[in-house]
């Protein structure tokens, strides 16, 4: 199974969306997967915090950094892989671009995470680098931040030539793009 976030964004110009799935297989041979739905996730601007329908990305004119939360807690023993997966599909633009996903703790919310109490980047899982495509799905395999049963927070960012890119939160007014 597949947890899937959609993201939609729009700035008048550009419009796209992106999903975020997190898919974890518990060890044990079965080949059993587990989905896991976004606990929290909310995004800073320019050190401020919005926790709204949507998560943001962006390394230009604005530093906007999201951050998500998992709790795998319903994992019955140790995972064997997990992947977190965006897909592109709002605010496309074209080049090469780096996506970033880092561990981090689990000491903030997402009704006040900013840049002054913003848990510490730790170590990078995961990135891509190169162009991004309509629809295209970036996956990242997270499986070193993932051991089993617990909480899971996680840093999501454009490296320094990312422009604008919006997905829906869990908050989103559209049930069907919410995390599931």
């Amino acid at each position: 199974g597949a947890y899937v976030l959609r993201l939609s964004a729009s700035d008048g110009a550009l419009t796209g969306s992106d999903d975020v799935s997190v898919t974890i297989t518990p060890s044990g041979g079965d080949g059993t997967s587990t989905s896991f739905s976004a606990v929290q996730d909310a995004y800073t601007e320019n050190g401020k915090n919005v926790n709204n329908t949507v998560l943001r990305l962006e390394n230009t004119s604005r530093k906007r950094i999201s951050y998500l939360q998992f709790d795998t807690s319903a994992l019955n023993g140790s995972a064997t892989s997990a992947t977190l997966r965006i897909t592109q599909s709002q605010d496309l633009s074209s080049g090469i671009k780096t996506v970033r996903v880092f561990q981090t703790t689990n000491n903030w919310s997402e009704s006040t995470v900013t840049s002054a109490n913003a848990p510490a980047k730790g170590a990078q899982v995961a990135s891509y680098t190169g162009s991004i495509s309509s629809g295209m799905v970036l996956p990242f395999d997270v499986s070193s931040a993932i051991g089993g049963p617990g909480i899971y927070s996680f840093i999501v960012e454009f490296g320094p030539d990312g422009r604008d890119v919006t997905f829906a939160s869990s908050e989103h007014a559209t049930a069907s793009l919410r995390p599931s």
